[in-house]
């Protein structure tokens, strides 16, 4: 059964949840490699460059960004 959502409430929060899980699935791939960043962008289906930025967007964030 579907669950409506609180109005925006419900989808920000969601929304912030969803970001949060992409931040720790990235953190916990680079972790899993080591801290390989090239082997993590590679299984992450993404390039080197892209997960640069992605994890500045994350420090930007304020995410704790610690492999």
């Amino acid at each position: 059964a579907v669950i409506p959502l609180a109005a925006e409430g419900g989808r920000a929060a969601l929304r912030a949840s969803g970001k949060l899980a992409e931040y720790q699935h990235v953190i916990d791939t680079i972790r899993r490699f080591g801290g390989h960043k090239t082997k993590a962008a590679q299984s992450l289906g993404m390039t080197t460059r892209a997960l640069r930025y992605r994890l500045n967007a994350m420090r930007e964030q304020g995410v704790q960004v610690q492999f």
